[in-house]
């Protein structure tokens, strides 16, 4: 393409934005077979996600979150944070679509949202439309994405990082509704994840908000970081939302009749297991940091 048929190409988009709507979309085409009635060929999708969502989407036409299942395992805490038990992202499209479209039809929308912040991200760092939508096509389509939206937690930090890189751009840019922007992302990400998943997914831009603050000696710059800090510790306050009707079936679980801490922790990652781990992509560690690996 010559530098004047581009030009002409950012021409035609400045009047239709196609980039945006093409990564919202192409998702819900890529997840189509699925949402018409396919099943994906994944056993964690088959054997927990897709029989979790099924009693999700029943019980919020019910009008009801349910907590505990006994028609899983002979009885199961089934408002695990892997499922995104409380997160709008998932409620509404199966309200929409029932168990089977509403399933793939929230992964392809977080697929979608991963698109759309990837794209406005780009636009910030000053990438012109069509370089922004290359940029979206390129991570929301890649399989690294595609592949592991539909275990749906993965899904959730898959747009929540773009997304809250893009916020913190736009707060250093000073834009008002970055701030409170910044919380409700915060908030949807905790909602529909591990929070440890979260943790790592937001990591990046913690840490260049916090250079950017005691870096830029712009005070409106210094106040706009610290009044999105304000809109993230109401987003994490929603958190609140999750948490709070889970401890009531704390009791019911095998893990909390007796057990040590070490026993109860199996299969968990301690806070400098995953220290260590960002630090050495081999997660190869010695056993005395991890005792309960051993």
């Amino acid at each position: 393409m010559t530098r004047s048929e581009e030009k002409e190409l950012e021409a035609v988009s400045d009047i239709v934005p196609f980039g945006p709507w093409l990564l919202f979309l192409l998702p819900f085409l890529v997840y189509g077979r699925f949402i018409l009635g396919d099943e994906l060929a994944n056993a964690d999708v088959i054997l927990a996600y897709r029989p979790a969502h099924a009693i999700l989407a029943d019980a919020l036409r019910r009008g009801d979150i349910p907590l505990w299942t006994s028609t899983i395992s002979g009885g199961f805490p089934i408002a695990f944070s892997e499922y995104g038990w409380f997160s709008p992202l998932v409620w509404i499209p199966l309200l929409i679509g029932g168990a089977q479209a509403g399933y793939y039809g929230a992964v392809a929308l977080s697929t979608a949202l991963a698109g759309v912040a990837t794209y406005g991200l780009a636009r910030t760092w000053g990438a012109t439309r069509i370089e922004a939508t290359l940029a979206g096509l390129i991570f929301s389509q890649s399989l690294f994405v595609v592949g592991g939206a539909p275990l749906l937690n993965q899904a959730g930090a898959y747009w929540l990082l773009p997304a809250l890189l893009w916020v913190v751009a736009r707060t250093i840019d000073w834009h008002p509704l970055a701030p409170p922007l910044g919380g409700i992302v915060l908030a949807l990400g905790i909602l529909g994840g591990h929070p440890q998943v979260v943790l790592i997914a937001a990591l990046p831009a913690m840490m260049w908000a916090a250079v950017a603050l005691f870096r830029d000696g712009e005070f409106a710059r210094r106040m706009a970081l610290v009044i999105l800090l304000g809109g993230c510790i109401l987003g994490v306050g929603v958190s609140a939302v999750r948490i709070i009707p889970t401890m009531s079936i704390l009791d019911a679980s095998v893990r909390q009749g007796g057990l040590s801490d070490v026993a109860r922790a199996l299969g968990s990652v301690s806070p400098l297991d995953l220290l260590l781990g960002l630090l050495s992509p081999s997660f190869s560690m010695s056993r005395w940091v991890s005792a309960h690996w051993a």
